[in-house]
């Protein structure tokens, strides 16, 4: 009897190990600075600064910032708007989850980086570095997520306040990445704040090198704009737009390695507020110029996959 129970045992243990669940999230921030002035960039976000950035701002900030990333409850995600890595140690001891994470001190002129917090039992790095980039280098990070190679790439590409020049520089970066350094026996996981929507040409622009990319970028999924057409993840001049995202790789999305359980931007009542008449907004941490004590002026987005 007691070798029928280990038999038994074994094959479940099998049998969840061959099926197991990892969601990877995004999150913008939305300025994630100390009260320390910088001695490299101008800095706003200090007591004396026009942000008028005070401890108790910077502790509830750390504190609302938090919470949300406990409840998304993420194997692995992706932060930017962070400025140094002493921020993200403050964020890592306030969480209730156990993570390790991944920062690299990029050229920004704000001083906003990239961060990558990751449960060490799933996900397993090898390799992290910059993407050489004219504007706000995307961060690349190699390992092994449950076992698969892959590449999660992180991006904030540059806002439309900047000239198309500029933003269709730091696509064309990416592709180059791409033909140059990317594995392409690795599953491509790109992530980020790309301030356009995916239909843009500028995006398409990844794919103009080579035809292989090509052929993988028509069939990278992707699950929050396919599902939530009419919602988004930012709200400007009452319109909501999608340009927080998470491409995956069709390795990842057709079942072949993986299969995509759920998807989608990640509300909760407190990461809205009424404002006026009834009308929502994105409970930020500035609204309109003042200090509102909210969270960010970005939702989070997730996909869980089975793997």
């Amino acid at each position: 009897m007691f070798k029928y129970l280990i038999i038994l045992a074994l094959t479940t243990y099998i049998a969840q190990a061959q099926a197991q669940s990892a969601t990877i999230g995004f999150y913008n921030v939305e300025n994630l600075f100390d009260t320390i002035p910088s001695l490299i960039y101008e800095d706003e976000f200090t007591p004396k600064g026009r942000k008028a950035w005070t401890s108790d701002r910077y502790q509830n900030k750390m504190n609302n910032i938090a919470k949300v990333i406990d409840q998304m409850s993420c194997d692995v995600i992706g932060l930017c708007e962070v400025e140094n890595e002493g921020v993200i140690r403050d964020l890592v001891q306030r969480l209730k989850t156990d993570y390790t994470y991944i920062h690299i001190t990029s050229s920004d002129r704000r001083g906003l980086d990239l961060t990558l917090l990751y449960k060490a039992d799933i996900f397993v790095p090898s390799h992290q570095y910059l993407i050489t980039s004219p504007y706000r280098e995307p961060m690349a990070i190699d390992g092994k997520l449950f076992g698969e190679d892959v590449t999660i790439v992180i991006c904030h590409m540059p806002s439309r306040l900047n000239s198309r020049v500029v933003f269709d520089r730091s696509f064309s970066a990416l592709t180059r990445w791409h033909d140059k350094v990317y594995d392409p026996k690795r599953s491509l996981i790109l992530m980020g704040d790309f301030n356009w929507s995916t239909t843009e040409k500028s995006i398409k622009k990844l794919s103009l090198s080579r035809d292989d990319y090509y052929a993988m970028l028509t069939q990278l999924d992707n699950p929050v704009g396919r599902k939530f057409r009419d919602a988004g993840s930012y709200l400007y001049d009452g319109m909501w737009y999608l340009y927080d995202n998470i491409l995956i790789d069709r390795r990842l999305s057709n079942g072949a390695t993986s299969t995509v359980l759920q998807c989608g931007i990640y509300l909760k009542p407190f990461l809205l507020f009424e404002s006026y008449k009834d009308r929502h907004n994105i409970n930020s941490t500035y609204y309109k110029g003042r200090h509102n004590g909210g969270y960010s002026d970005h939702l989070p987005i997730f996909i869980t996959l089975k793997i």
